[in-house]
This record gives C-alpha cells, structure tokens and sequence, in this order.
C-alpha cells in the first residue's frame, strides 16, 4: 500500500507545484522603501495607542485628585468628557506627520511637541471642567 501513487485528490505538504515561495532577498541595487527613515502608518499608530495610556493616566490622576467630596458628579461628567479626550486625541499622529511632511521637523521632536501641547490644552480643559462641576455640587 506504502508503494501506490498519490491521487489527484491527496494533500501533500509543502507549496503547490509552481508556486515555491519566492525569495525575499532583495539584491543591493534595487532600493527599498524601509531602508530607515520613515516608519509605516501603523507604527506611528502603536506609537501614539502607547502615549494614550499615559494621556489618560495623568488625566484620571488629575480628576481623582481635583474631585474632593463630589467625586459621584465629576466622575459622571467624566463619563462622557473622556470619550471626547480620546477623540481628540486622534488628531495627535494626523499632526505629528503632517509637521514632518509638510515642515520637514524630525519625526521624534514632532511627536513629543505635538503631545506636550496637546496633553498640556487637555490638563487645562479639565481642571477647568473639575472645578465647574465642584461649584455646581459644592460638598
């Protein structure tokens, strides 16, 4: 039985006849396109996801330590104005590329500028919004 031939209707390992993996070897006169400066969408995206958790850590921070005795009525405000944040947090990389794209600046001080001042527009958006909801429920 060892010795018959495979059937049509058999699975084999390996590529099918005629579709071998081809080579990822590049040779040195062809350039590539990742040769080192410029990283893909998608890890200036992580780069960014990485960031927020920072972003909201430092924002929890400040709303838990701000909230005093009407911790319940800022939480609740809270509950809505941090979905908002994170929004707006996504125009962090859309800036971030366009001031290498369009100004040339290098990607790594962009980044950092561009989260600075965001984080610093979103510390001062919150502390002003803890101490409206303080006033309003005073405690």
């Amino acid at each position: 039985m060892s010795d018959e031939q495979p059937r049509p209707t058999d699975i084999r390992e390996g590529s099918p006849p005629g579709m071998e993996p081809v080579s990822d070897d590049r040779s040195p006169d062809v350039p590539s396109i990742r040769l080192g400066v410029e990283p893909d969408a998608m890890e200036i995206f992580f780069a960014w996801e990485k960031l927020r958790l920072a972003y909201n850590a430092l924002l929890a921070i400040i709303v838990l330590s701000m909230a005093g005795k009407a911790v319940i009525p800022v939480l609740i405000h809270a509950c809505w104005a941090g979905p908002i944040a994170n929004l707006m947090f996504c125009a962090g990389p859309v800036s971030e590329s366009y001031l290498v794209w369009l100004f040339g600046a290098p990607r790594p001080i962009a980044r950092w500028v561009v989260f600075g001042l965001g984080l610093a527009v979103s510390i001062a958006v919150t502390i002003a919004a803890v101490v409206e909801v303080k006033m309003q429920f005073p405690g």
